[in-house]
């Protein structure tokens, strides 16, 4: 763990992945400089009885309080950016129903549920989508737009890739600390 006001979160992840001597770690050019974390970033939580926190988990859960990602980004490199700079990329598909190469496409799109999700089912011959990646979404109403990879999965016995899309998530700024004590201040008057 590291105290308040000593490191960046980008600095404080990128420790957790260096422990691990042979992995790379990658964020976006220019992100480098983003402001001190304001509170105590961890690995794990030393009041909780539950299984312990190893780093990816811990790299996941600093990266989902900012609206940022990790993922695997080659198979030695980590990345670690905020999804607005994900989305901001060209798409490296454009994906409607009658696609070739694309069997269906199925969204959950409600303004009452914090993320809202496409899964594509496609032939995985025709789909080489890595994690992180924007893809276009055209002629699906309201589910039209830039969408990230955040999933894919496959059998080994199947050429059908199920393909997980979210939408970007906002970056969200350093969360001050919290203070555990109370004051009251009374104007006007002796208290």
């Amino acid at each position: 763990k590291v105290a308040p006001n000593t490191t960046t979160h980008i600095d404080f992840a990128e420790r957790l992945v260096k422990e691990e001597g042979w992995l790379k770690f990658w964020v976006p050019p220019g992100l480098r400089s983003s402001e001190r974390a304001m509170v105590e970033l961890t690995r794990g939580d030393p009041t909780s009885s539950d299984e312990p926190e190893d780093s990816w988990q811990a790299l996941g859960r600093i990266a989902d309080e900012r609206g940022w990602r990790r993922y695997v980004l080659d198979k030695d490199t980590i990345a670690y950016t905020p999804e607005t700079f994900l989305l901001s990329q060209d798409p490296i598909y454009t994906v409607q129903e009658n696609s070739v190469g694309v069997d269906s496409v199925d969204f959950d799109f409600d303004s009452g549920k914090p993320v809202s999700t496409v899964t594509v089912t496609a032939r995985a011959s025709r789909w080489e989508v890595p994690i992180g990646s924007t893809v276009l979404i055209e002629g699906m109403g309201p589910a039209d737009g830039k969408w990230l990879v955040s999933e894919m999965s496959r059998s080994l016995f199947d050429v059908s890739v199920t393909i997980s899309l979210t939408q970007a998530r906002p970056v969200i700024p350093e969360a001050h600390p919290t203070s555990t004590s109370f004051s009251q201040t009374i104007s006007g008057g002796s208290s």
